[in-house]
């Protein structure tokens, strides 16, 4: 694109102001043709020339001027608009004569402010002159006789005109392109703004990690987007407020997390706790919070801001973890008792049926010794779990004596 955007929205309405203005004073001239005046006018030529006038306003009407534009066109098209124009209303002069109303030569000041609000200096000075030479050059084929003061008055007036209007247009569209890109800036900080916030909610919803802040003042609570879904909520059933949330929280441990976050917010003190809540579905959530108090400038408290991290699956994951574990353990003992214990008595019991006695009252202590060794290992993970009376028997021992020896 040869133009910024912002200058060829502000060219394309300048044409089409140029186009309205055009068709008004065609009008104008209409009208004064049709009333009567004793003003001599060459009507084949005023009216030759507002056929013309017209056809040429209604082809520039229907040009594709943002296509002209795009092209690096739009601006070559404009001058030999402008080039038209001023030999259009030369011509027009041309057929009132110069000392008819000073109406027909403010059509000049038309084109010199058309071209003062769309072109640079140094074409505003060219078709300045350009009309100059015009109309000197239909004085002097009229033999018209003109004062040359008011040709020096009326062109004075024309460059005055031109040049407010032109340092006007360029003021204009200084602000325009001003306004342009800090609109784009905007926009692009929005954009920035709006990808930041999409890839944080993104970032809390992978991590279920929500956010929040709570006005104390005014008792406003707002949460992020992964933290209504936390709690089972939306924003047409939460409450946004401190009550909302309290509510939520786990009966058992409500009176103690309502304590606990009012003495951090009184003591402005961190606030760091993990508590359960219940969903209005009624299952249950673990949660870890983590807050701060922000204060004024005067060092008043006025609100808190954190974080809440969903634990539950990591709970249950560490639970699963810690019952395979035990289920492991279990598996190993049994396997030991097995091993050492079940197989020793059976070699004892074998020896004995096969009258190996001393074998079998090896195999016996062996299995005593591994015994106590598998007791005492099971007791070494829980011996501060101990209390007195623990290892106290609810009867004696009953092996042995159940059947006695023959004396």
């Amino acid at each position: 694109m040869s133009e910024s955007f912002a200058l060829i929205s502000y060219r394309l309405r300048t044409v089409r102001v140029g186009v309205q203005a055009t068709f008004f004073v065609l009008a104008c001239l209409t009208a004064f043709l049709l009333i009567p005046s004793d003003i001599t006018v060459n009507e084949s030529v005023y009216i030759a020339t507002l056929v013309v006038a017209a056809v040429g306003g209604a082809v520039i009407s229907l040009l594709p001027w943002l296509k002209l534009f795009q092209k690096g066109l739009g601006m070559p098209v404009m001058y030999a608009w402008s080039v038209f124009d001023i030999v259009l209303i030369t011509i027009i002069l041309s057929a009132v004569g110069t000392t008819g109303p000073p109406f027909f030569f403010i059509l000049y000041a038309l084109t010199t402010v058309f071209a003062a609000a769309s072109y640079r200096p140094l074409v505003q000075a060219v078709l300045f002159g350009f009309t100059l030479a015009a109309y000197v050059t239909m004085v002097l084929l009229l033999e018209d006789m003109v004062v040359t003061a008011s040709m020096v008055v009326r062109f004075g007036a024309l460059a005055g005109v031109a040049y407010i209007t032109g340092f006007l247009s360029r003021e204009l569209q200084s602000q325009n392109e001003r306004l342009a890109r800090e609109v784009s800036e905007h926009k692009a900080t929005e954009a920035r703004l709006r990808a930041s916030e999409a890839q944080l909610e993104e970032a809390q919803r992978v991590a279920h990690l929500g956010s929040w802040e709570w006005n104390a003042k005014t008792d406003e609570l707002s949460w992020s987007d992964e933290l209504l879904r936390i709690f089972g909520v939306d924003t047409q059933s939460f409450g946004a407020d401190y009550e909302s949330f309290i509510s939520a929280v786990h009966p058992e441990a409500r009176e103690w997390v309502d304590e606990l976050v009012r003495d951090a917010y009184r003591n402005v003190q961190p606030l760091v706790f993990e508590h359960r809540i219940v969903r209005p579905d009624g299952s249950e959530r673990v949660l870890f919070a983590r807050g701060r108090v922000e204060m004024d400038r005067d060092g008043e408290a006025t609100r808190m801001v954190g974080t809440t991290l969903d634990l539950t699956e990591q709970k249950k994951a560490e639970r699963a973890e810690r019952d395979l574990a035990e289920l492991s353990a279990r598996q190993q003992q049994a396997m030991e008792i097995n091993d050492n214990v079940v197989q020793g008595l059976t070699v004892a019991s074998y020896s004995l049926e096969a009258g190996e006695e001393e074998r079998a009252r090896k195999a016996v202590r062996a299995t005593l010794t591994a015994a106590r060794g598998i007791v005492e290992k099971l007791l070494s993970g829980r011996l501060d779990q101990l209390k007195p009376g623990d290892f106290v028997r609810s009867e004696p021992a009953r092996i042995g004596t159940e059947e006695k020896p023959e004396q």
